[in-house]
C-alpha cells in the first residue's frame, strides 16, 4: 500500500507509527499532530516597580497569534476532523499541536496535509522514535 510522497511519510516521526500507517487495517493510536505555524509568542509581565520586593511572580502568556494564524488553526482543525471522522481531543497553542486518535490510513492522510509539519506518538511506551 502506498504511503504517499516520501517527504510526507517523514512527517510521521515514529518508526512504529510509520509501520502502522502501512498496515490496513490498523488500530487507532493517540498522536500529536504538529501544525506548520509560526512559533507562538510568549510574554511575561514587566517586573514590579517597587525595588526590594522579596517575591516576584512571573507568569508567561502564550498567544495563538494573528487572525491569519487563527484561521490556519481553524482550517487545519476542520481538515483533521474530516479525516478522522470526529472532533480533535485537544489543541495546545504553546506547541501548535492537536491531540487526535487516528488509524494508520488516517495517519497517512494527515501526513499529506500541507498544514501538518509532524505527527508524533503520544505514548512512548508503545512506540519508538
Amino acid at each position: 500500500m502506498s504511503l504517499g510522497k516520501a517527504e510526507n511519510v517523514g512527517k510521521i516521526r515514529s518508526e512504529f507509527l510509520r509501520r502502522e500507517a502501512a498496515e490496513a487495517p490498523s488500530e487507532p493510536h493517540v498522536v500529536i499532530v504538529e501544525l506548520n505555524l509560526p512559533s507562538p509568542k510568549a510574554s511575561a509581565p514587566p517586573p514590579p516597580m517597587n525595588v526590594g520586593s522579596a517575591k516576584r511572580r512571573i507568569v508567561a502568556a502564550v498567544e495563538v497569534g494573528s487572525g491569519d494564524t487563527k484561521k490556519k488553526v481553524s482550517d487545519a482543525r476542520k481538515m483533521i476532523e474530516k479525516i478522522i471522522g470526529h472532533k480533535t481531543d485537544a489543541f495546545f497553542p504553546s506547541s501548535s499541536a492537536f491531540v487526535v486518535s487516528a488509524t494508520g490510513e488516517q495517519l497517512r492522510s494527515l501526513a499529506n496535509l500541507d498544514s501538518v509539519s509532524a505527527i508524533w506518538p503520544n505514548d512512548l511506551t508503545k512506540s519508538t522514535l
